[in-house]
């Protein structure tokens, strides 16, 4: 039989109370199911890790795509990325502010140019001149009303969101932890096809009031996503650190000798010691089709299959072993 595999995540630091775990887990489980059905059919890595992601950012049930937060300024600004693990080709996008998908604009980016990364809006006229594409107003009444609610919280304590100065910032980034406003989001995608290649990918709207321009991980190769023909990783969690410590590039060269489990511990126990914990969440395949997953926050939404598995596993969190006495 064929082998293949593919995990799916939807964000790190989630407490995922019981009444909210099981749609958001529903629609990861739904994206897994046809990312495998990809792989399937002879699909390629690529292929399966796009469609998923472009699934979960259309949902509107995660910090992606239709469901993105807003900035200080109370506007959207999406980034993605994603990779070929067989020849390391990459893209990224930055800066989305009307599409709700740019995995695909990233997945264009890497097929019909020889660039890496590129500015949202250039990219979209770029891609116009082929054809119209259709522009859609992200910023929703009801995220709109959660900025107001927030920013009065905030105001409370004693900062002003909507014209934030950097002085100001760590302030407002306080406030919201206070508040339980989770920084972590994104939505991400790893998959192994029948060949033997893998993929990885990551989409993200950043997080609530972030300060308009910041650019997080999720678009950087080797932070928040990493491919070569070891395996693939795709992180989630607070950006900045992701790019300090190069997570998912780490994790995939260890799997160079390791599994994909065992590296991706490997990995937290260097980004611990380096940032403290409660910061991160990743999911891993390697090239002998194991799956690897890990998160050192409260919990991690996420799913995978593999062509052993006759349907997809949902979890919120990584069952942990209790520690001898």
């Amino acid at each position: 039989m064929a082998r293949w595999a593919i995990a799916l995540h939807g964000g790190a630091g989630r407490s995922l109370a019981s009444r909210e775990a099981s749609p958001v887990l529903r629609e990861l489980s739904r994206a897994t199911a046809e990312g495998a059905d990809v792989l399937r059919r002879g699909g390629t890595a690529l292929d399966a890790v796009e469609r998923s992601v472009y699934l979960l950012e259309e949902s509107g049930m995660f910090n992606a795509g239709r469901g993105a937060c807003l900035t200080a300024s109370r506007t959207v600004e999406l980034e993605a990325g994603l990779c070929r693990g067989s020849d390391r080709a990459t893209a990224s996008v930055l800066r989305v502010t009307d599409d709700p998908h740019p995995i695909s604009l990233a997945r264009f980016l890497l097929e019909r140019t020889d660039m890496v990364s590129m500015h949202g809006d250039a990219l979209e006229a770029l891609m116009e001149r082929g054809s119209p594409r259709p522009r859609t107003h992200l910023v929703t009444a009801d995220k709109r009303r959660r900025w107001e609610a927030l920013a009065k919280a905030v105001k409370r304590r004693g900062s002003f969101v909507r014209n934030v100065h950097p002085k100001t910032f760590p302030f407002v980034l306080d406030s919201l932890k206070r508040l339980g406003v989770e920084r972590h989001g994104t939505v991400g995608a790893v998959a192994i096809d029948t060949s033997g290649d893998v993929a990885a990918a990551n989409s993200t709207g950043g997080h609530w009031m972030k300060l308009p321009g910041r650019i997080g991980d999720s678009p950087i190769f080797g932070a928040g996503y990493y491919a070569d023909p070891n395996g693939a990783a795709a992180a989630t969690g607070v950006g900045e650190h992701m790019v300090r410590s190069l997570l998912c590039r780490t994790i995939v060269e260890r799997m160079a000798e390791r599994g994909a489990q065992t590296a991706v511990r490997a990995g937290f126990r260097d980004l611990e010691a380096m940032l403290g914990g409660d910061n991160a969440g990743v999911i891993a395949v390697d090239a002998r089709y194991r799956i690897g997953i890990w998160h050192n926050t409260l919990g991690m939404a996420h799913a995978y299959q593999s062509s052993s598995m006759r349907v997809p596993t949902a979890r919120s969190g990584v069952p942990r072993r209790p520690r001898k006495p």
